[in-house]
């Protein structure tokens, strides 16, 4: 049997990947030629519906009740469906995205359109291509790799949510900072090197120093900085000081000083509000993003910075200055990775974890 061709087209505006759940109907499948059968058009449409079930931040819109609505309001289901009626279904349904499969067969070639309308915006986006057979089961299979190309920038690992940005060192950043249940929450603050929640940052209550940043008792490379001279040449967190690796378990850890660099090479960014809170938004070349809250610090028993700057530490010591560490700043004006200014290890930062493929 002449292999045929499943094209999956899709225009989504790269699914605006942002980590927070997004409610996705399915269109019944079109044909403008009357050429694919009930159960091809099925097949189709169930395909879709099982890759956004099985997608981290994405859920179905009911079927029955989408299909309701379109009675109920007497929207076209098949032909040439105007795109600002899809817009305002979507926008009745409350959902977010709306997938609108097309099909048709010539011959033993099967060929199918799947649009993606962003209902905000009522805009198309990127296309995605996959080749298979024209039974049942090749047209499934088909569909799972489309759902893998549609959401394959999520996933889990430890029972954390992740996003893979395909950097090269492969590393994958968690949706949500430790101590958070969603993206824009933000979470809990510590102390560089320390693992438990606390209302006081400064030397005095700080673990790995006699009451003075010069007296470091661990995680030393200066001897001016070391508790009576103490060295150990430690130059980033082991494990059992690492709050995410503590916190979430696994290979989950604090991101390296290079690993913030790598997500900012690879990545652009911007200022943005987010299910209502303020932060930067970094979106790589594949469409997937992460959201990062203007979480603010701790400094002493003060709180500050919420909603104005986003202070996140690595796992790596400045070595020069052994009583800081390297983090990652961001305001309204930009974002860096610096290791001495505000990076006092005693400070209450945020901590946004990573893992490995």
């Amino acid at each position: 049997m002449k292999k045929s061709i499943l094209t999956v087209v899709l225009l989504a505006v790269t699914f605006a990947l942002t980590a927070q759940t997004k409610k996705v109907a399915v269109w019944e499948t079109k044909c403008s030629d009357n050429s694919i059968t009930g159960l091809q058009s099925t097949i189709v449409r169930g395909g879709m519906e099982t890759a956004i079930s099985n997608a981290v931040g994405f859920i179905g819109y009911d079927r029955t009740s989408f299909d309701a609505i379109i009675k109920e309001h007497n929207f076209q289901r098949s032909g040439a469906v105007k795109e600002s009626d899809i817009k305002r279904l979507g926008e009745m349904a409350g959902v977010q995205y709306i997938i609108v499969p097309e099909a048709s067969t010539d011959g033993s070639d099967f060929y199918i359109i799947v649009k993606m309308l962003d209902v905000e915006t009522g805009e198309f986006g990127i296309a995605y291509d996959v080749l298979c057979g024209s039974s049942a089961s090749e047209i499934k299979s088909a569909c799972v790799e489309l759902g893998t190309k549609l959401f394959g920038g999520y996933g889990i690992v430890d029972g954390h949510e992740y996003v893979d940005f395909n950097l090269p060192s492969g590393t994958l950043w968690a949706t949500c900072n430790v101590g958070a249940e969603t993206p824009e929450s933000f979470g809990n603050y510590y102390a560089w090197g320390e693992t438990g929640n606390k209302l006081m940052f400064d030397w005095e209550h700080y673990k790995y120093a006699n009451d003075d940043c010069m007296k470091l008792t661990k995680y030393c490379t200066n001897r001016s900085f070391g508790n009576e001279g103490f060295v150990d040449g430690l130059i980033a967190l082991q494990n059992g000081d690492d709050a995410a690796s503590i916190r979430w378990g696994g290979n989950w850890h604090m991101p390296s000083k290079e690993q913030w660099d790598e997500l900012l090479q690879n990545t652009t960014n911007k200022w943005t509000v987010q299910n209502g809170v303020i932060g930067r938004l970094f979106t790589a070349s594949n469409g997937v993003s992460l959201f990062l809250p203007a979480a603010g610090m701790h400094f002493g028993s003060v709180y500050t910075g919420e909603k104005v700057s986003g202070l996140y530490w690595s796992r790596s010591l400045n070595s020069v200055y052994p009583f800081c560490a390297w983090y990652f700043n961001f305001d309204s004006s930009g974002c860096d990775i610096l290791d001495r200014s505000g990076s006092g290890r005693a400070n209450g930062f945020s901590i946004r974890p990573v893992c490995e493929k």
